[in-house]
């Protein structure tokens, strides 16, 4: 028969043996909740184009300064130019301003034939477009009394284009589509560069005659178009207005930062 002071030492080892299980079972204050699992889902975009954006960076060369380029001898188009001389006995110097201030792709013109007495398209070689530039040159006069020059006519501007230099030209006739476009300054129309219309006092015939001096005054200044073709996908980043002037300098205008000055 078991004692009962042996009953009661079992029961109290008993006892022991389930708190200490219990014990390592952590308590509601500590436990970790589980993480929660989200039931929402991805809902497409559901609308016209523009609610997604097609937007593609432009990337464009950036333009130089105006310090950096005229460290080159560049300007921009509508930029002058200054050359200058000292006039014989070295009395006042020569001052003389150029510019390249506009310019137009065409794939055509026309012009007045007055044989014909009728407007005649002009075509270029296949595969080629027209370019024309309108320079100004003109001399000043305010450091004294200074004696006219020579001037410099078209071909003393030729265009860059990969690396090359093209001669341009001119058209001695009425231009159609160049007919109401006034100079730089606004004292006329424009004329082929070096040329100025002429009309005869008996007949009133009037015809283009060449320049020969440059005058002094903005109101003498030699304004006018040269022609350039180029291939049909020139674009107005792979030219550039070359000048040369005799001694006295040379500068070039590239196209680039120019649209105000544009005909297209």
């Amino acid at each position: 028969m078991v004692k009962k002071s042996s009953l009661i030492i079992l029961l109290a080892l008993l006892l022991s043996f389930i708190c200490g299980c219990v014990s390592n079972v952590p308590s509601k204050g500590t436990m970790v909740a589980a993480p929660t699992v989200s039931t929402t889902t991805a809902t497409a975009l559901v609308g016209t184009p523009e609610h997604v954006s097609t937007s593609v960076p432009v990337t464009t060369s950036a333009l130089p300064s105006a310090a950096s380029l005229h460290s080159t001898g560049g300007y921009y188009m509508n930029e002058w130019y200054n050359l200058s001389r000292v006039s014989k006995y070295a009395k006042t110097a020569v001052v003389v301003y150029i510019t390249a201030y506009r310019y137009q792709f065409r794939d055509s013109y026309r012009y007045w034939d007055t044989v014909a007495t009728k407007w005649l398209p002009v075509d270029p070689p296949r595969g080629s477009k027209f370019l024309f530039v309108f320079v100004n040159t003109w001399l000043d006069t305010s450091a004294g009394n200074v004696s006219p020059i020579d001037g410099f006519d078209y071909t003393h501007f030729k265009l860059q284009y990969n690396g090359a230099l093209l001669p341009g030209s001119v058209d001695l006739h009425q231009i159609y589509e160049l007919q109401t476009y006034s100079t730089l300054f606004k004292t006329g129309y424009v004329t082929p560069f070096g040329y100025q219309w002429i009309t005869n006092s008996i007949t009133l015939k009037r015809k283009l005659s060449s320049l020969n001096t440059l005058e002094g005054g903005k109101g003498n200044a030699w304004d006018g178009f040269i022609i350039y073709t180029v291939p049909q996908d020139t674009k107005k980043e792979d030219l550039m207005v070359v000048g040369n002037f005799a001694g006295m300098g040379s500068a070039y205008w590239i196209f680039q930062g120019a649209d105000s000055f544009s005909l297209d």
